[in-house]
């Protein structure tokens, strides 16, 4: 039997081009069979070619009410993430082989409601981040006109955590405006 390993780092603020993805690897034949425990690492064997419908989904707290209802509706639970610093929330993969219609995990406007939420937290972390980086900035200032010097790394290290924080914040807001563009 044939595999193939396919990494796909940094695929949570892109869920929908993630689905699409597995499901052309699905229609071509390679039937993902694992995801590896932090996400980034898709493993598939050559089969046949398949209708699956893969949903990603983002849930704070779940308890078995959420599994038993997706799993009483026939989706299978093919990963689940290791819980955010967020307290409990995770990032889940449910699949649904089809025939016809493609089914749905969730109404559009439960979804979309869903990804504005998770816009909307990100934002906030983002507005607090750059609070917390000018008044490190402003730190480092105060240093520098009292003669203790500046910490050169540490202000490009600041301005790169900023500036890939910016690139995450701009991939979710594109995919809730490809998700608004489509309801």
């Amino acid at each position: 039997m044939k595999k193939k390993i396919r990494f796909k780092f940094d695929w949570y603020s892109s869920p929908d081009k993630i689905e699409k993805w597995l499901e052309d690897m699905e229609i071509k034949g390679y039937n993902l069979y694992k995801i590896n425990k932090l996400g980034g690492i898709f493993y598939f064997y050559k089969g046949s070619p398949r209708k699956i419908k893969y949903t990603v989904d983002y849930y704070y707290d779940a308890e078995n009410n959420y599994f038993n209802e997706h799993k009483s509706k026939g989706w299978n639970l093919v990963f689940r993430s290791i819980g955010s610093f967020m307290g409990t929330s995770s990032w889940y993969v449910w699949s649904k082989e089809y025939e016809d219609a493609p089914p749905k995990l969730y109404s559009d406007f439960d979804k979309l409601n869903k990804v504005k939420s998770i816009l909307f937290m990100n934002v906030f972390i983002f507005f607090l981040l750059v609070v917390i980086f000018i008044y490190l900035l402003y730190v480092e200032v105060s240093n520098l006109s009292s003669g203790y010097g500046v910490s050169i790394t540490a202000i490009v290290l600041q301005i790169m955590l900023l500036v890939l924080y910016i690139v995450q914040l701009y991939k979710r807001l594109m995919y809730y405006l490809r998700l608004k563009k489509f309801k």
